[in-house]
């Protein structure tokens, strides 16, 4: 059940208004989502929180908050496309459901779209909006409003694995309230709380065994809380290291199952539960001299704690179903340069490697279809004035050809044989990201 601290009513409308602008397409490994930074898009996000070119620390490491002075407001927006597609076959054989041994041959079987691929891309938009004063020399408080997690596929009603999947969304809104100290010249701590509110939605075909397939759709909604803590060390000028954390978030989905099939339609009280991993940052910031500085990063991700995904409902055979993922931990690392080119104008670049959580081609699942990736990015700031600032950033991502070898079951009214659906083929990807943000420092 949801462990909520609003009622029911404010939690739905605080979705529907804030959830709306995080339908995000996930592009760190898993449905982890990095892009809450436009300068950090730049550089891949190497050396996040630790440069101090805008108010991002909050969601990486929040206390390079103190690395700000005065009051600054930021907001923008990062546009993504990403194709993603599926080339292979789905084969259904009926078999025990105790042992999993087929018992005939195929009772259908279908390679994709004639030969051609699948394609299960989208498109969003992920928001980032901060608040940042100074209380004193050596203390800052700071509000984020940004999105660390989320996931969306869409393949249509027709494709070959319909059964495993057909469409997939998670969103999240984090609100983060964080404040920063400078305890000496050397070293700052930052520690904020999170307040997160997310969706999801889950769809596929149901297996009639006749031309007529059905359709069942979950959706729910949830919030919860976390945390998230960081340390910055100056170990000489322009010389910088940090490292944070940001706590697991277990967020649990109350909604409800709609069943439609020949015989006709049916709604059902449903739940599921997800735990959002824990991150930890460690970054580092060089400048070269007044103009050239570099960043790097490593990332690490405690994505072994998805090792299932169990959906429990009356509407379902035995009350419940469970998905098995067995993903591992992550790592990201990234390296980036930045070029302060005049007083108006600083370009950068930067690259990544990101792993994916996916353990083996048995556990690559249509809905999350996940493979390692490289990140190219690059960017710039514009200060037409003291006070104001425009930024750009552009990455692409090369996502790695991955095959998949994963298997569901289907229920076919016999409590003792399934139909099993075994989805074998490749997946390959990339994806384009583009966005724009504005700064404004009031003194």
């Amino acid at each position: 059940m949801s462990a909520s601290a609003l009622p029911k009513p404010a939690r739905t409308a605080g979705l529907s208004v804030l959830a709306a602008l995080a339908a995000t397409v996930a592009h760190g490994a898993g449905f982890q989502i990095t892009e809450s930074s436009v300068t950090g898009l730049g550089r891949a996000f190497a050396g996040s929180g630790l440069v101090g070119d805008d108010l991002s620390a909050i969601a990486y490491n929040p206390a390079g908050l103190t690395l700000l002075d005065g009051t600054r407001i930021q907001g923008g927006a990062t546009s993504i496309s990403s194709d993603g597609e599926f080339r292979g076959r789905s084969t259904g054989t009926p078999s025990l459901r105790a042992t999993g041994a087929p018992i005939a041959g195929p009772v259908f079987s279908q390679d994709s779209s004639g030969g051609s691929s699948e394609d299960a891309g989208a498109s969003a938009v992920v928001p980032n909006n901060y608040f940042v004063h100074a209380l004193s020399p050596d203390l800052r408080v700071g509000f984020g409003l940004h999105s660390p997690f989320g996931l969306a596929t869409d393949y249509g009603a027709s494709w070959v694995g319909r059964y495993h999947a057909q469409s997939s969304e998670l969103q999240t809104v984090d609100l983060n309230p964080t404040l920063a100290w400078r305890l000496s010249p050397q070293l700052s701590l930052g520690f904020g709380l999170s307040y997160q509110l997310a969706k999801g939605r889950l769809s596929q075909a149901v297996f009639t065994g006749t031309p007529a397939d059905g359709f069942a759709e979950f959706k729910g909604d949830s919030d919860a809380f976390g945390w998230n803590l960081g340390a910055m060390y100056e170990l000489a000028p322009g010389s910088r290291l940090g490292l944070s954390f940001r706590s697991k978030v277990t967020q649990d989905f109350d909604g409800d199952l709609r069943v439609r099939t020949p015989l006709g339609s049916r709604r059902f009280d449903a739940e599921t539960s997800i735990t959002l991993p824990e991150t930890v940052n460690l970054g580092y910031v060089q400048a070269l001299d007044e103009q050239l500085s570099l960043s790097f990063g490593a990332r690490w991700t405690n994505w072994s704690r998805f090792d299932e995904l169990k959906l429990k409902s009356p509407g379902l055979a035995g009350g419940s179903k469970t998905f098995i993922e067995d993903w591992r931990d992550t790592w990201t690392l990234s390296a980036g340069v930045d070029w302060r080119y005049s007083e108006a104008w600083t370009l950068r670049a930067g690259v990544a490697w990101d792993q994916t959580p996916v353990s083996s081609e048995e556990h690559r699942t249509a809905r999350i279809p996940d493979a390692d990736r490289w990140w190219l990015g690059f960017g710039a700031s514009y200060r037409p004035t003291p006070k104001l600032t425009i930024d750009a950033g552009f990455a692409h991502l090369f996502f790695e050809d991955a095959d998949t070898r994963n298997v569901v079951t289907l229920d076919t009214g016999n409590p003792a044989i399934v139909i099993a659906d075994s989805l074998s083929g490749s997946y390959s990807g990339s994806a384009t990201l583009f966005g724009l943000q504005l700064q404004y420092r009031f003194d």
